[in-house]
């Protein structure tokens, strides 16, 4: 029989958007960077439909979100993924994976935000 050791790890598609934006967030105040090198784009892992969900403004949990307090979220990844990632670590100057990741993630919100009615560019968080 399989411990609970042998279960995957939640899904990143189990965090709501706000969720996954406060944590970005909180990571770029705490690096100081909003955009990362190079980094390649990350395909969602569902596609994007093209409903729209309006929601009020004051539902984004992000806005009343301290961006000074950091949240740690520990990211499990595959091998191959991961030897990507120090590849380019190693072979780019000024990049690190965790700025890799962090691009990773702002490009992903950015994509499926929108259809909530948020646009990266309508508040400071």
């Amino acid at each position: 029989m399989g411990s609970a050791r042998d279960k995957p790890p939640p899904a990143s598609a189990d965090a709501s958007p706000e969720e996954l934006q406060r944590r970005l967030q909180a990571a770029t105040e705490f690096t100081g960077d909003a955009k990362a090198g190079a980094a390649q784009p990350i395909p969602p892992a569902v596609p994007l439909t093209s409903v729209t969900h309006q929601v009020q403004a004051e539902s984004f949990p992000w806005l009343k979100a301290n961006p000074k307090v950091i949240k740690g979220y520990s990211l499990r990844v595959p091998e191959t993924m991961m030897a990507k990632l120090e590849f380019l670590k190693n072979n780019e100057p000024n990049i690190s994976v965790h700025k890799l990741i962090l691009a990773g993630i702002a490009k992903e919100l950015d994509a499926r935000l929108p259809k909530y009615g948020w646009t990266a560019g309508n508040a400071e968080h």
